[in-house]
């Protein structure tokens, strides 16, 4: 049960994401999505994982340590991943590196500074003033699971 759960950890810090869709998306007004995107800190609220390991679907319940993660995009291309005071990464509590959309702004890529191995494409699936949702496909033991991560504004 600890190695799964440490790869779901590494796995919701690396934001390794495959899959495309754009459900849930919603009207914005007039802002455009690196507007809503850089707005202001984003606030991790749930994270679930599909098929479920151990019985269990709902990941946040599980680790303690993700209820004060955020994250940061500057309009300048860069981003900060905050673990918070409850640190789950066994990299630190901060994660710096840059940001950019494609494909018609539905997916997120990110690079890190530190660990390259972490560079990934998001599927946004939800990005509005109040909520950013994306979701992918992820291997864990062999297995594809599909993660989704939903962050609120403060």
């Amino acid at each position: 049960m600890k190695k799964i759960l440490c790869v779901i950890a590494l796995a919701a810090v690396a934001f390794t994401w495959t899959s495309c869709t754009e459900d849930d998306e919603q009207p914005t007004g007039d802002k455009t999505k690196t507007e809503l995107l850089t707005a202001h800190a984003w606030k991790l609220t749930a994270l679930t994982i599909s098929p479920a390991i151990d019985g269990s679907t709902d990941v946040f319940s599980l680790e303690p340590c993700y209820k004060d993660n955020s994250q940061s995009f500057s309009s300048n291309g860069a981003f900060i991943q905050n673990e918070g005071s409850s640190i789950c990464s066994p990299y630190g509590a901060t994660e710096n590196g840059n940001w950019s959309f494609s494909s018609s702004e539905s997916i997120l890529n990110t690079t890190y500074d530190k660990n390259s191995g972490w560079d990934s494409s998001y599927n946004i699936l939800t990005l509005t003033e109040t909520t950013l949702k994306y979701s992918g496909v992820y291997d864990i033991s062999g297995t594809e699971h599909t993660l989704t991560y939903t962050f609120s504004a403060p």
